[in-house]
């Protein structure tokens, strides 16, 4: 009896009210879906409308109120039941890349492809000044729209700061060495940190596919950084293709710490005694090479590019190799080198053939340690390539992981041989290299240990290091008057 009254009641109360045309859970899930419709609409129309007669506070006070309404809204949508409603992470990126995208259209910027090498850089004299270097930085680390000169602007203004802190650091005294470090950490993640995360989210450099290389050159005080210079002109296959990033750290002259001096010379031998001795302000290798009548057209056409520091602000070759990375400008190539080398004859695209029969080409990096002058030729038949396969801790130095050369490679070798290390002084590869392993920008001071670190990225990341089956470069083997 039950039963029967209770299905009656049913039957009568569905005759008397119809159900519901849409349940409260699915109106939910339409409110939220109307709601983020409209804040698109919004947001696409913000990107469309011309508000250059907004001042930059009341723009950055629009984008912020609505980044704060698209919050709440996620936040009140997370108690929605949907198993395909993104996360909170996913649609505040969404919107926030919608924000970006509208900075873009409000900016006097086009978003257009446009030059990444303009405005040219001068390469003479030392510290010369970009024009309108503000705006250049700004779009470059908050507009994504990076230009070199603008790269070239926040190294200037790291190295300026770290100039002041390191003339400050000198004139107090008991400063402990962790004091040095923790003044140039604070110094990277102001300046340097901010310049790789804007890097990573532009598409620019655009990678070219031409053929062109691009050499990173890390200068100490180097006398023979012409020489160099011009060797790799000269002996290259395509001259016309190959771009210089050089840092030049360099005594320029001057008062206090600034004046030259000598590195620790022998002025007794009989007695072993050695001393540090008063020096002219060091040669600019720029200056020689850009002044030479059979190379001042590569200056000329823009395929040298230089970043000046002073040498009391030299900290390392790490850290040096970190900054002329970024004066990279698209180049299809990227080879890494020394300031002390001679080029063999067509260096350039034997490396590159070379370089597409390594087996994990195009993930594959060329490395070696050059041999010296003596032993190195210019022209046919080439000096035979050397491995990198071997590594001891070495107990005088701290135990410190050093890497070294196993052997030569074969003369009847069709391929490049892969090793675990690679040797800093030579490296050559595909410049997305740059995009997958930049340099770290925290290796101050960093000699012994920088190869190490440098193999275990690019292997993690999915990079593989090979022997070259010839050596193309020499290095200068003597003892320099100055070291890193």
């Amino acid at each position: 009896a039950n039963d029967q009254a209770l299905s009656t009641a049913v039957k009568m109360k569905s005759r008397a009210a119809p159900p519901p045309i849409i349940s409260s859970y699915a109106f939910q899930i339409l409110l939220f879906s109307l709601t983020s419709t409209l804040l698109f609409v919004v947001f696409l129309a913000f990107s469309l409308v011309d508000t250059s007669f907004l001042s930059e506070s009341e723009l950055n006070g629009s984008f912020q109120q609505g980044a704060a309404l698209v919050s709440s809204n996620v936040e009140e949508a997370k108690s929605i039941p949907f198993p395909f409603l993104p996360s909170r992470h996913q649609v505040h990126d969404f919107f926030q890349s919608s924000i970006r995208r509208g900075k873009r259209a409000f900016s006097s910027k086009s978003t257009t492809p446009y030059d990444f090498l303009e405005p040219r850089l001068e390469y003479l004299p030392p510290f010369a000044k970009i024009a309108n270097v503000e705006a250049l930085i700004y779009d470059t680390l908050e507009n994504e729209h990076p230009t070199l000169a603008g790269i070239v602007g926040v190294l200037d203004r790291f190295i300026r700061d770290l100039r002041i802190s390191n003339h400050a650091l000198a004139s107090q005294t008991h400063i402990q060495p962790a004091d040095v470090r923790a003044a140039y950490y604070a110094l990277a993640t102001k300046h340097l940190v901010p310049l790789d995360n804007a890097l990573k989210k532009s598409e620019y450099p655009k990678l070219r596919q031409d053929g062109s290389v691009f050499m990173s050159l890390a200068a100490f005080r180097e006398h023979i950084l012409a020489d160099t210079m011009k060797s790799a002109f000269r002996y290259s296959s395509n001259p016309d293709k190959l771009y210089i990033g050089a840092v030049v750290q360099n005594c320029f002259g001057g008062e206090g710490i600034d004046a030259c001096k000598t590195g620790m010379k022998v002025v007794d031998q009989k007695r072993n005694i050695r001393q540090m001795m008063d020096a002219p302000p060091d040669e600019n290798g720029i200056e020689v090479f850009c002044s030479d009548p059979e190379f001042a057209k590569y200056c000329k056409a823009g395929q040298i590019r230089v970043l000046y520091m002073h040498e009391t602000e030299a900290i390392g070759p790490a850290t040096a190799r970190y900054l002329a990375s970024k004066l990279w400008g698209g180049e299809n190539y990227y080879v890494q080198v020394d300031s002390h080398l001679q080029f063999a004859k067509g260096w350039d695209e034997l490396y590159i053939k070379d370089l597409h029969l390594a087996r994990a080409f195009p993930n594959a990096i060329l490395s070696t340690y050059p041999p010296g002058f003596v032993n190195f030729r210019q022209e046919p038949p080439y000096t035979r390539g050397t491995r990198i396969c071997n590594c001891h801790f070495s107990q005088g130095e701290g135990n410190i992981l050093r890497v070294e050369m196993n052997g030569r490679c074969k003369e009847n070798e069709t391929r490049p041989t892969q090793m675990p290390f690679a040797g800093a002084g030579f490296v050559f590869a595909h410049a997305q290299l740059l995009r997958d392993v930049p340099y770290d920008p925290y290796l101050p001071w960093c000699f012994m240990g920088e190869e190490i670190a440098y193999s275990i990225r690019a292997w993690t990341t999915g990079w593989s290091i090979y022997a070259p089956r010839l050596n193309l470069v020499g290095s200068a083997t003597v003892l320099v008057f100055m070291t890193w």
